[in-house]
């Protein structure tokens, strides 16, 4: 069967690849320019400038291929560099383009490390384009554009760490400012209930509460002196003895007069003591008080009337003169001189019962201060509560923004790191050049393609007529066919007339497959060579 069948094997063969060939020929050669650089980790060590970056370089690469490889970079490099040749072309034509005639890579590869060194990736950037030239401008364009995204990225990531935690520091501020004021706004509400006087109320109230005792045992002290004081009463009726205050009048009056002697009436010596005489007159000697007191009426009236009014010494005067008349209108007509017995019994009554109203004065006062001073220690726990709670929150808070603040400055200084570049660093190991051999297509392995489909075409085109059209092929296939029967081979004997066409036939394939292979070796030739 392949002997009859092998001019239709080797002509469609030769036929499909010649087609092939000359396709391929057409092509037209792309050449590449590649760069390759190498991506770094941190070159500072992190105890001296801890990075805020996260991310892993890999995750950082992607957005940088992704960000390169964009639809408006790419075609915005295109039309810089001249890529489309024809300017009127659409943006889909131009995506095209840039997708189709022209091949850009960017190809990481990780490189192996030991666990205490850096990690660093090797990524390939390449571009192919029909002019070796170009090729060469738009890879290194491709090369800076992804070493500046990287240290963009880098510094962008940097500084929302400074921005985020510049807006924490700030929302802590304004917190620790809140409660600032509503701590005031309690000690403004709460004046007398603060902790801060806790102590000082504590030790007041110690103080107050050990002088009302103090007040209440001179109250009972003067309660007894008064009783035996009225027990006395009779004894100081039936006495004639000179009492203490007869004497200290007796006294004044020696006094004054030895004062007159040397010194005018309006010296102050002699006004002082004429003035503790009429007290003293007043109570135990009226007749004499009122005697006096006109006569000093008289002389502070002469006295008012020599002085210029509206002067301090004119005021002094006027008062004095009134407080002698009212003291004189006030005496009783009937006032009379008492003996000095009851004269001093008198006067200790009254002094012990001015004494005894003013101590239970002062131990109201004391009561309505020890009422006062519990009024505020009782209300001074619920205050501290509330303060301590917004002290506590508070301090928290001054912490919280302490730590802020350390961080935003290892933030910034990591910041500075990136925009110098001494963060992740990107070496470039191989620069873009020129090709001076294309890169594709690669001819002699498509050649090799087109061989193995060209075959497999042409074993197609045997294969399937005889499967489609099969046919008794000798005796044997027959006698299989047709096993219960007796098969008689009759020889035929063919013409020459009958041969020629056949043998015509036979030549004409025989020189097509001659010339189809010859043309075949020729279109290999100049494809390959």
């Amino acid at each position: 069967m392949l002997r009859q069948r092998l001019f239709w094997l080797i002509i469609p063969f030769a036929i499909f690849a010649i087609v092939g060939l000359a396709v391929l020929a057409q092509l037209p050669p792309l050449y590449e320019s590649r760069a390759l650089l190498l991506v770094e980790d941190q070159q500072v060590p992190d105890s001296y400038v801890q990075s805020t970056i996260q991310s892993e370089a890999e995750q950082r690469l992607r957005r940088v291929r992704a960000e390169v490889l964009a639809r408006d970079n790419v075609i915005r490099i295109g039309e810089r560099f001249e890529v489309f040749g024809d300017e009127r072309l659409s943006r889909s034509e131009k995506e095209d383009i840039m997708d189709d005639r022209s091949r850009i890579s960017i190809e990481r590869t990780q490189t192996s490390r030991r666990r205490d060194e850096p990690s660093s990736i090797l990524t390939t950037i390449a571009f192919e384009h029909e002019d070796p030239e170009r090729a060469q401008r738009v890879a290194n364009e491709l090369m800076t554009q992804f070493m500046a995204t990287i240290v963009e990225i880098r510094t962008e990531q940097a500084g929302y760490t400074t921005d985020f935690l510049l807006e924490e520091e700030r929302k802590v501020r304004r917190a620790i400012d809140g409660l600032g004021e509503q701590i005031a706004e309690i000690k403004e509400d709460n004046p007398n209930a603060l902790p801060d006087n806790r102590r000082l109320y504590e030790s007041t109230l110690q103080r107050v509460v050990i002088e009302k005792d103090r007040i209440e045992g001179a109250i009972a002290q003067a309660e007894t002196e008064l009783r035996v004081l009225e027990v006395q009463r009779p004894i100081f009726e039936g006495a004639g003895r000179m009492s203490p205050e007869e004497e200290e009048l007796r006294q004044r009056r020696r006094l004054l007069a030895q004062a007159r002697r040397q010194y005018q009436e309006t010296y102050p010596d002699v006004i002082a003591l004429k003035e503790e005489v009429l007290d003293l007159e007043r109570d135990i000697d009226p007749e004499a008080f009122r005697e006096n007191a006109r006569e000093e009426i008289e002389l502070l009236g002469e006295q008012l009337a020599e002085a210029s009014e509206g002067s301090l010494q004119y005021e002094r005067v006027a008062r004095r003169r009134e407080e002698l008349q009212r003291q004189l209108d006030a005496l009783p007509d009937n006032a009379r001189t008492t003996s000095t017995s009851e004269a001093s019994y008198s006067a200790q009554l009254l002094t012990l019962q001015s004494k005894l109203e003013s101590l239970q004065q002062q131990r109201e006062n004391a009561e309505r201060q020890i009422a006062d001073l519990e009024a505020r220690l009782a209300r001074v726990p619920a205050v501290e509560t509330q303060l301590y709670v917004l002290e506590q929150e508070q301090e928290r808070l001054e912490r919280e923004l302490v730590d802020l603040q350390r961080n935003r400055a290892e933030a910034e200084r990591s910041q500075s790191l990136e925009s110098q570049q001494k963060g992740e660093r990107v070496l470039v190991i191989e620069q873009p050049i020129r090709a001076d051999e294309p890169s594709s297509p690669d001819k002699p392995r498509l050649a090799v393609l087109i061989f193995g489909f060209s075959a497999a075409l042409a074993g197609a085109l045997v294969l399937i007529p005889e499967v489609l059209f099969a046919k008794v092929q000798s005796k044997s296939h027959l006698e299989e066919l047709l096993p219960d029967t007796k098969i008689i081979e009759v020889p035929r004997f063919k013409t020459a007339d009958e041969r020629t066409p056949k043998r015509v036939a036979t030549a004409s394939l025989a020189t097509a497959s001659v010339v189809l292979t010859v043309a075949l070796s020729w279109t290999a030739y100049q494809t390959l060579f």
